[in-house]
């Protein structure tokens, strides 16, 4: 006979253990940490690659050069591991995966280079498929810590994707210089040379023959171009060559009465210019801006003194200059010889 014991049963329980949460990236789930430990990640990744050059400065922006994503992954104990390479028709691709402290997947991406591209048209398979590489490392990279690098102050796109075949875009003309009024008063001045019969004033041409013409930067500008065009479609022609004047032999000292006897209009006439009559026209000249030697040499043109130098200037010349250009400083409605106030309190002045 068998005997059988009963025994009673007890169900062995096993115990789970809870899955162990992933590694976080910066070591922790609260987000105020997370941005915490970005930042100061950010600020020790800035002093490196900006002291060791792995940033590439294109059109004024900072690029992170490959070197800069590995320092980068490092820092945070993330791998960036190739996972293969391909041809292609005409060029090489490349996948990179990233994977963090733990082993586990967090980003991933692939690129290519090809000889579409102008810099890698010409070059070997070993240079494409090396670029390739290059480019999936920093796109992968950037796919998981790209707000890092922004947080640093540089660009999240890897300088390797620039590309640098683009042709610089064409500068925007640089802006005439605005000519000064002293300038535009000068080319006028040549004008007048051979065409008497234009107004006296440039302000006067300018409003007549200026469309639109305002006291501006570009009204200066328009009125400079139409008193070029004038002078290059022949209405205004240079004038002719100055004629040579013989010095007048210097007349014998008088002597005894014949010394104090008073000066005769046929000996000034000449004479040549002295040297008091000479500061009065040159202080004459730059009291109305007109202190250059082809302005002074017009101004003495447009009165029919056609010479090669001042020096050749007789005295009566030079004597009615000077009171020309005395009369050109007065004001007639305020009397006032200083340009600065004449300009700046009187109705009657004219400014461009």
């Amino acid at each position: 006979m068998t005997d059988y014991i009963d025994a009673e049963h007890t169900a062995l329980a096993t115990v789970q253990e809870p899955p162990q949460a992933p590694i976080a990236l910066f070591g922790t789930s609260d987000p105020v940490e997370t941005i915490e430990r970005a930042v100061r990640v950010a600020d020790a990744l800035k002093n490196v690659v900006k002291s060791k050059g792995l940033i590439s400065n294109i059109k004024g922006k900072e690029y992170p050069q490959v070197e800069a994503w590995q320092t980068l992954a490092v820092m945070l104990g993330v791998s960036l591991v190739e996972e293969w390479t391909r041809k292609l028709e005409n060029g090489w691709e490349a996948r990179c995966v990233v994977f963090s402290r733990d082993g586990r997947t967090i980003g991933a991406a692939d690129a290519q280079c090809t000889r579409d591209e102008y810099t890698w048209k010409s070059r070997d398979d070993y240079a494409l498929r090396s670029m390739a590489q290059t480019r999936a490392t920093s796109k992968a990279a950037r796919s998981v810590l790209g707000f890092v690098m922004v947080l640093a102050g540089y660009q999240a796109t890897p300088a390797e994707e620039m590309p640098r075949d683009e042709k610089a875009a064409p500068e925007a003309p640089k802006a005439a210089p605005v000519p000064t009024a002293a300038e535009l008063r000068a080319l006028y001045a040549d004008c007048r040379a051979v065409d008497p019969s234009l107004p006296e004033s440039v302000k006067a041409w300018a409003l007549a023959n200026v469309p639109n013409y305002t006291p501006s930067d570009d009204g200066f500008r328009a009125v400079e171009a139409a008193l070029r065009a004038l002078l290059a479609n022949g209405a205004a022609k240079p004038p002719p060559a100055p004629v040579e004047r013989a010095q007048p032999a210097p007349a014998a000292k008088p002597s005894g009465a014949a010394q104090n006897a008073p000066e005769s209009p046929e000996t000034a006439k000449n004479a040549p210019m002295t040297d008091a009559t000479r500061r009065r026209l040159m202080g004459a000249l730059n009291r109305i801006g007109v202190s250059a030697k082809a302005d002074r040499l017009a101004f003495a043109a447009q009165r029919g003194f056609l010479v090669a130098s001042y020096s050749d200037l007789t005295e009566e010349q030079a004597r009615a200059l000077a009171e020309d250009a005395t009369n050109q400083a007065q004001c007639p409605a305020c009397g006032t010889a200083d340009p600065a106030k004449h300009q700046a309190g009187c109705p009657e002045g004219e400014t461009l």
